[in-house]
């Protein structure tokens, strides 16, 4: 038997501290051979979908292990597309905009339906990611933590 698989995880010693709402965390394994790794931890007063507050962080690796961290200053994740899960209205398309890198994604979850109903309850699953070029095309994982129960 053969595949892929993903290891997740995750050492800390705290939670979203007082002023950060949640974070969203996507790991894509690209067709060209590339992985890419973006996350942002959103700030308690920032908007929906607002690129202000918070804090971004990526990181491209090359097809042969080189690391090339990115301005997190142009790193652009936008929800475009939201389903009620679990209660809560979830994210489950997104625009990613790289300029740094030229590149453009839509990245959307395979299966919405994939909320964790844990003590520190959170959305995680499989994604697909597309766009014009092998560097904006592939598969991956995504996190969201921090999406509130609709009342």
């Amino acid at each position: 038997m053969s595949g892929q698989s993903w290891l997740d995880r995750e050492w800390s010693s705290q939670f979203l501290q007082d002023d950060q709402s949640g974070w969203d965390w996507f790991a894509l394994h690209l067709d060209s051979g590339e992985k890419l790794m973006l996350f942002q931890l959103r700030a308690a007063e920032a908007s929906e979908g607002s690129r202000n507050g918070g804090y971004r962080h990526g990181v491209l690796i090359s097809a042969d292990g080189r690391t090339r961290e990115l301005d997190a200053s142009a790193i652009s994740l936008m929800p475009k597309d939201y389903e009620f899960v679990a209660g809560r209205r979830i994210p489950i398309r997104w625009r990613l905009e790289l300029p740094e890198l030229e590149r453009s994604f839509d990245v959307e979850a395979l299966h919405p339906d994939q909320w964790m109903d844990v003590d520190f309850a959170y959305w995680e699953g499989y994604v697909t990611a597309r766009g014009a070029s092998v560097g904006e095309r592939g598969r991956g994982y995504l996190e969201m933590v921090g999406y509130p129960l609709i009342d």
